[in-house]
């Protein structure tokens, strides 16, 4: 066995998927000294016709972290006499590799750019163009960071979902060369769509981090906020969760529905329950993960430098001219101006500005919602730091038994420290079981 990126990864069971493949004729997998998962495929006859769906076919077959990333084709892998690898002589094909630098560079004005911005965010560029974003060390965090930088420098919007579905350098290119334009992120991201198990839906938090540690079986769908649609203008918990219900019953129809919620996006779960039990449907898991109320922050003011010399709006170039004279609560106030002046003129706004659009409607939504009374029962998730506090979680306790019909149980995660932690690795792997034992 050797560790990747905490995972524990035979590398005989990688071996075996790959050597299913109707093209790989050999294969050996190993780990770099970088720490990289690499596999080494001798191919066979007519490999060229079907190798690019290598991935694909690994994705299908195993989790995330057990997926190489490098793959590089040899003539022939080194073998003794007694027909067992040579993992000498294999080191030494894989020293040779990554001597030889990058197996894939850039052609075009679309790719460099996603060449420096990945090398930006991961500290490398990309070793291939089907290197996996989150096997090369991002997040979902990360991610957006990426999708915004490449909206910023090349003028496309891709989806977080879209990315999610092929989170390499060739699946964004295909998506920037196809010029892909949306009003309007999809909620709903399919982080695994698969397995045999009811559906499991999870609104906010990283997805990236907690669907490796759930059941393989049990079909994992993330929920975030529409960021990207540059005019959103929810301004309820309700109308946020009410279209929440609509995309989770486009996938599941009918109940019992198993749901989560991390921070602010406990009370969407919280309040999808409701929606659902009072159109008749039942909800078999509500799971509230520290659901806590999302503050309006005061945003760096150095986060929307640039915007007058691009917009040619002048009332919005006005706005973007203000914001240099003014800091703190007055910089706020405006900026939330600024927002409802995009709304009102129907342009696309900046990705400098929709985060703090969306935190803004967040906390105003929070601030407005009545918790109405719910008929079932929830599970709250807390951190160690939490629990260790009694007057907070009397007080959490006490308002979800409040709102809970038939009752809270509450969950301490031991070992995950903070708020933050728990979609964190390596703790959130102890939220993920704490998760599956309610799940089963």
């Amino acid at each position: 066995q050797i560790k990747v990126r905490g995972h524990r990864v035979e590398p005989r069971q990688v071996e075996a998927v790959l050597a299913a493949h109707p093209f790989v004729r050999d294969c050996a997998v190993t780990l770099t000294p970088g720490g990289q998962l690499w596999a080494l495929i001798q191919t066979a006859e007519g490999a060229d016709r079907g190798f690019d769906g290598l991935h694909d076919w690994l994705r299908d077959r195993l989790p995330s972290y057990q997926i190489p990333d490098r793959i590089e084709c040899v003539s022939e892998l080194p073998r003794l006499p007694s027909g067992k690898l040579d993992r000498r002589q294999l080191g030494i094909l894989v020293n040779a590799a990554i001597s030889a630098g990058p197996a894939w560079m850039p052609g075009d004005t679309a790719e460099g750019a996603l060449a420096r911005i990945w090398q930006d965010l991961l500290g490398a560029p990309p070793h291939g163009p089907d290197a996996d974003f989150f096997q090369s060390g991002g997040h979902s965090l990360l991610s957006m960071r990426l999708l915004v930088d490449l909206e910023r420098r090349l003028g496309v919007r891709v989806s977080l979902a879209a990315f999610l579905a092929n989170p390499t350098p060739r699946g964004l290119i295909e998506r920037v060369r196809a010029g892909e334009a949306i009003s309007q992120w999809q909620s709903l991201v399919p982080v695994n769509p698969s397995g045999s198990r009811a559906p499991f839906f999870c609104v906010h938090g990283d997805p990236t981090a907690l669907g490796p540690h759930l059941h393989p079986e049990t079909p994992y769908y993330w929920l975030h906020h529409a960021q990207a649609g540059g005019n959103v203008s929810y301004a309820t918990v309700e109308s946020l969760a009410g279209d929440h219900v609509a995309e989770i019953r486009s996938i599941q129809p009918n109940g019992p529905y198993r749901l989560a919620g991390y921070s602010f996006g406990g009370l969407i779960a919280f309040e999808m329950a409701r929606q659902l039990e009072s159109v008749g449907e039942s909800v078999s898991f509500l799971g509230l993960i520290e659901p806590t109320l999302v503050k309006a922050g005061t945003p760096s003011d150095t986060t929307l430098g640039g915007i007058d010399e691009a917009e040619t709006d002048p009332v919005l170039r006005a706005f973007a001219r203000r914001a240099r004279s003014l800091k703190g609560r007055a910089l706020r106030k405006l900026r939330m101006e600024w927002c409802e002046q995009y709304v009102r003129s129907g342009r696309t706004m900046p990705a400098e500005l929709r985060d703090f659009h969306m935190v803004q409607l967040f906390a105003q939504a929070g601030r407005a919602y009545a918790y109405p009374r719910y008929g079932g029962s929830a599970v709250l998730f807390v951190s160690a730091e939490t629990a260790a506090h009694s007057d907070r979680i009397n007080d959490l306790v006490t308002h979800w038994h409040g709102v809970c019909a038939a009752g809270v149980d509450l969950v301490a995660a031991e070992g995950v420290a903070s708020h933050t932690d728990l979609f964190r690795e390596p703790q959130v792997a102890a939220l993920a079981d704490l998760i599956e034992r309610r799940l089963t």
